[in-house]
């Protein structure tokens, strides 16, 4: 999503209403400096914009929720309720959560509600359950990857983000 938002180019298939709301997420996009800003404040939650995919959101929101925040994978990246936490407080769990050794998978899925998403999942022991979820619905490597990347002084409240871009590889990198 983020290299079509990036690119000048129109995709061939796409009819004129679908053309419109490319152009018009472009132009929010542009807008809203999200090339260079990760951080959409919305008062009560925080949306970190990470462009990664959803077993990767999965694993960020379950990093979150496992250090006291609600947190959930919302399309290209996460939403996260402040309570009476800051945007700084948030990162900061997560720049020590990609320091930490990872979690195991018990400790990791103890807040996930409805593991059971497959056919069989009812029939599962626990154990087997969340490691069946985890291979099928987390990416905790790219996760920890795009979190370590993260930069220690982020004192952004209010300015742009010290984060630029985040690459190809999901990881991002300082401006």
């Amino acid at each position: 999503m983020r290299q079509l938002f990036e690119s000048s180019d129109v995709p061939p298939f796409l009819d004129e209403v679908a053309k419109r709301f490319l152009a018009g997420g472009r132009a929010n996009y542009a807008e809203r400096n999200l090339a260079n800003d990760f951080v959409i404040d919305q008062g009560r939650e925080v949306v970190l914009l990470t462009w990664l995919g959803d077993a990767a959101n999965e694993a960020l929101a379950c990093l979150l929720r496992r250090r006291g925040y609600s947190a959930n994978a919302a399309g290209p990246g996460i939403e996260v309720a402040k309570g009476d936490s800051g945007v700084e407080s948030i990162v900061d769990a997560l720049i020590d959560a990609a320091v930490d050794e990872p979690p195991p998978l018990d400790m990791l899925l103890a807040d996930v509600r409805n593991l059971q998403r497959e056919k069989w999942d009812w029939a599962l022991p626990d154990e087997l359950l969340r490691k069946a979820y985890a291979s099928l619905y987390l990416n905790l490597e790219e996760a920890l990857s795009w979190a370590r990347a993260l930069p220690g002084d982020h004192a952004f409240h209010g300015r742009e983000s010290p984060l630029s871009r985040v690459d190809e590889g999901g990881a991002a990198s300082a401006a």
